[in-house]
């Protein structure tokens, strides 16, 4: 009888986590080892526990799962585990980017338990799964294609940019400070340092200046976000 597979959560939400947790505890095939609301700790648990697979959310409030897989990678002892991340979002730049940096399967969340389960034990045998509304050919095309029109992550254009993304993009290049967002935008200001950090993480800038800077050499962005008048 085979070993059951070493199984890691990485979810900001304890619903999510709770949900897989419990389809997990049913299937023997499976045991679950570890998991973890944010990147941060996702990186130190996993280097310590090194499963067989970790499902990762792609979207999490600290550090994006993409870079969490990235710097779990760069250590050697890690190479043998899998990547099967987890997005809110049908097909976008994120699975590219996903299977760039490594992963071997991305679903959306709304896949079905059946879906889910099936990835995770084929990614953990190293096959690529995308759920059963996109088959792997049809995947491989997609990142073809993407590679062949020189597709870069650092390309403003290329930038996935949720709606509020977008809202506190406007107002940070405004040069309006955390407070006076959060009151314009009816939410918390710990949720504008959330998005804030997000965004500087996207666009690879660590100041609201080079993120000025950066976004303004895309045209095609700046139309996107209405600031080109500000910003020609």
């Amino acid at each position: 009888m085979n070993p059951p597979i070493r199984v890691f959560i990485v979810d900001d939400h304890a619903i999510v986590r709770s949900g897989i947790t419990s389809l997990l505890n049913k299937n023997p095939d499976f045991e679950l080892v570890g998991e973890a609301e944010n990147g941060e700790s996702a990186i130190s648990k996993i280097l310590e526990i090194v499963p067989d697979v970790v499902l990762l959310d792609i979207s999490m409030m600290d550090i994006f799962g993409i870079e969490v897989m990235k710097k779990v990678k760069s250590h050697s002892f890690c190479n043998a585990i899998r990547f099967f991340m987890v997005t809110n979002y049908d097909f976008d730049e994120y699975y590219y980017r996903s299977l760039k940096a490594g992963a071997l399967g991305v679903v959306s969340k709304s896949v079905s338990e059946a879906e889910l389960i099936k990835g995770i034990y084929l990614v953990s045998k190293g096959q690529m799964y995308f759920g059963e509304s996109l088959s792997v050919q049809d995947v491989l095309k997609i990142v073809a294609d993407l590679d062949r029109i020189n597709f870069s992550e650092n390309d403003p254009e290329n930038v996935h940019l949720t709606d509020r993304d977008i809202d506190i993009l406007r107002l940070l290049l405004k040069g309006l400070k955390s407070k006076d967002i959060a009151e314009q935008l009816s939410i918390s200001i710990r949720t504008v340092e959330v998005y804030r950090s997000n965004l500087f993480q996207k666009f690879n800038v660590a100041t609201p200046n080079e993120l000025g800077s950066f976004i303004s050499s895309s045209q095609k962005l700046i139309q996107r976000i209405n600031l080109k008048e500000k910003y020609l």
